[in-house]
């Protein structure tokens, strides 16, 4: 006996006309399934494919008498990618900088000082403020 003859699945797939040839319902149900296959395979393959772009973030810093940080300022922005010092526009989200604070704030600095310093910044990962493109380098070079 058949297993697929009583199942749904199976009823689907066996969807024919009067004439023995498969019916419209059939062929429309296939394409669906297709249509939909290929647009999944296509978005995973597509968010995948994407390659990690860095830009630098300078930052102006201004320390306390406790040595932590107590302000904290965008100067510029630079795409490493272009080979140039010359500051690209673009918008650092909030969530970025507060990431930031707390990256500065994991160090101490000399007392009631001021001074620039730089992160990298993932317009992917906003939230993160900690990555080390050298580190990523190497970790590919090992393998």
């Amino acid at each position: 006996m058949n297993s697929m003859k009583g199942s749904w699945v199976g009823g689907l797939l066996a969807l024919q006309s009067e004439a023995g040839r498969p019916s419209p319902m059939r062929n429309c149900i296939q394409l669906l399934l297709a249509l939909l296959l290929c647009t999944i395979g296509c978005s995973v393959g597509w968010a995948q494919a994407r390659p990690q772009h860095l830009y630098g973030v300078i930052f102006e810093v201004t320390s306390d008498a406790g040595g932590k940080v107590a302000t904290l300022k965008v100067v510029s922005v630079m795409d490493p990618a272009t080979g140039s010092r010359d500051p690209v526009k673009l918008d650092i989200p909030d969530e970025f900088l507060a990431a930031a604070r707390v990256e500065l704030l994991k160090r101490d600095y000399p007392p009631s000082s001021h001074f620039y310093t730089y992160n990298f910044y993932d317009p992917q990962r906003p939230g993160k403020a900690d990555i080390d493109p050298k580190a990523k380098a190497a970790a590919g070079a090992s393998s």
